[in-house]
């Protein structure tokens, strides 16, 4: 009677730790995961602040008061096809503004990008965004960790005319995803404006891109585990466990598929994490299979 009781004590008392030690994993669990989104929010207001906080060139003209203003904002940024969109926005300012805001004269655009290299404003009317398509030069191949630049030339003129009007660029993010760094100055030619503006992709993407490579190599880690405890020590090969092997085949490209921006097969991440992973996977499914048949043909 005795050891029956000390024996439901022992029990009861190793129950009680178990709850305590759950307990404590789940209360640790919540705070890493709020850890987690806070650093996540907080990475993504950074680099909107970066984006946001404008960076303002002025052209080679002593004149401060009659001059064009030019804001930059990068829309989109494709690695996939090497293509930055901005949108160049023109302001007339002095003597080149009427007092209602539309331009006293008729203007020119030139700028990278744009059909023919260039657009034309007339007097009278406010200038309408132009949406300008700029070429990256990066490498793709090391994505997550990819950075990309590209140039941006910019001058107004008046039409039919080579004077160049001075002008004052201003550049600007507009994506959560990417950080811009424009060039801390601007190549001056005359009046016209060459500017470097530099792209990489924020922490938070950087974070959840790793995260899913991560998750692919500990998949691959589980099923490497769990086939070797079946066939080396000699556990039962059960069918929920081949059912698990497939689904996880097909579910690594899925994970992949989901990565941000959707990177093609063949960069830095698919190469160390993607590949091995699907690789690990595979073989455990055909070791698996091959010992199931032999042990059931030994039983035979």
């Amino acid at each position: 009677m005795t050891d029956s009781t000390e024996l439901a004590s022992s029990s009861t008392s190793k129950l009680g730790r178990r709850r305590r030690f759950g307990r404590w994993l789940i209360i640790l669990w919540v705070a890493l995961v709020v850890l987690v989104v806070c650093l996540t929010l907080a990475s993504r207001n950074k680099t909107e602040t970066q984006n946001t906080t404008p960076k303002t060139y002025v052209s080679n003209s002593s004149d401060t008061t009659n001059y064009v203003a030019i804001t930059a904002q990068v829309l989109d940024v494709d690695p996939t096809s090497d293509q930055m969109q901005v949108r160049i926005t023109l302001r007339p300012v002095g003597s080149y503004a009427r007092t209602d805001g539309t331009l006293a004269v008729p203007l020119q655009l030139n700028v990278d990008g744009v059909p023919g290299g260039q657009d034309s404003f007339e007097a009278g009317h406010s200038p309408v965004p132009v949406e300008s398509t700029l070429s990256l030069v990066g490498d793709l191949g090391q994505y997550p960790f990819d950075s990309y630049t590209s140039s941006l030339v910019v001058e107004v003129s008046r039409p039919n005319s080579t004077k160049l009007i001075p002008i004052r660029l201003t550049t600007t993010g507009g994506q959560r995803d990417w950080a811009i760094a424009p060039s801390a100055s601007a190549i001056r030619n005359g009046n016209a404006l060459t500017t470097t503006i530099g792209v990489r992709r924020g922490n938070a993407s950087i974070g959840f891109a790793m995260f899913e490579l991560v998750l692919m190599a500990i998949l691959a880690a589980i099923a490497l585990a769990i086939t070797y405890t079946t066939v080396i020590v000699g556990r039962p090969l059960e069918f929920s466990y081949f059912t698990w092997l497939g689904a996880l085949i097909f579910a690594l490209p899925a994970v992949r598929s989901a990565l941000p921006g959707n990177p093609p097969i063949g960069t830095l991440g698919t190469v160390i994490f993607f590949f091995p992973a699907l690789a690990t996977v595979t073989v455990c499914m055909l070791v698996a299979a091959i010992t199931f048949v032999h042990r059931a043909h030994l039983r035979g």
